[in-house]
């Protein structure tokens, strides 16, 4: 069982989070203030946090990056401040995705559910799942979560890091929307086909010259998505 631990002090969004994750199996606890969210870290040991940005005491950033400097536990942000993203999911922090309020539950669990899918490899496999990826001036570093394109550092969610690091390890490969359903949310239920719209959109706003003409992710129209390998 996943244990999952929310620092957030708005007691009905708490509660809420609390309520809906205990229904899908996760062992839950919950701190209220930034000053106790260490120690309660610390105790149970979480495999994922759900941190929101402003707390009292001491804010999120700040124990965000405080998780960080020893720990490679999951990192889920919740946020009002469309503005803190570059804060949120930058080098110095590293949260693993975001949430922005208000937020459907549905939306959030699917994203913990994508968090804790994440396999557990053994060493020749985390060694090739670690290769490198590039097309052009794009570069993926899966062992740093990391994506450039010329030079300069993307600031990718989680999920959309996935779908990308997936078709960029089989360019050419045309893949359903069930197909990468399965593939990045497994059985999840709360996810729906045109999830994978929005993200790649996103996706090509960030990594495509052109979004309106992308030249990388190629939509084949009646079928899926794929990644070409003469990008």
């Amino acid at each position: 069982m996943s244990k999952i631990l929310i620092i957030e002090d708005e007691l009905n969004i708490s509660n809420l989070l609390k309520l809906h994750l205990e229904r899908e199996g996760y062992q839950v606890a919950q701190v209220f203030d930034g000053l106790a969210a260490m120690d309660s870290f610390l105790k149970l040991m979480p495999d994922l946090v759900i941190l929101d940005l402003m707390l009292p005491g001491k804010n999120g950033l700040d124990i965000c990056k405080e998780i960080r400097e020893k720990y490679d536990t999951y990192i889920l942000m919740l946020t009002a401040k469309q503005e803190e993203l570059d804060k949120i999911l930058g080098l110095e922090l590293g949260a693993d995705d975001y949430v922005i309020k208000p937020f459907s539950i549905r939306e959030l669990l699917s994203r913990v559910k994508v968090l804790l899918r994440r396999p557990h490899l053994n060493k020749s496999e985390k060694e090739a799942e670690e290769q490198p990826l590039s097309s052009g001036e794009l570069e993926l570093r899966p062992s740093q979560m990391e994506v450039r394109l010329g030079g300069r550092r993307l600031l990718l969610t989680s999920l959309e890091f996935d779908i990308l690091y997936f078709l960029m390890r089989n360019k050419g490969i045309v893949f359903k929307r069930e197909q990468l359903l399965e593939k990045i949310w497994g059985d999840d239920s709360y996810v729906y086909d045109r999830s994978i719209d929005r993200i790649i959109s996103q996706l090509r706003k960030k990594i495509e010259s052109n979004p309106a003409s992308p030249k990388k992710i190629v939509t084949i129209w009646g079928v899926g998505y794929k990644f070409d390998e003469n990008s």
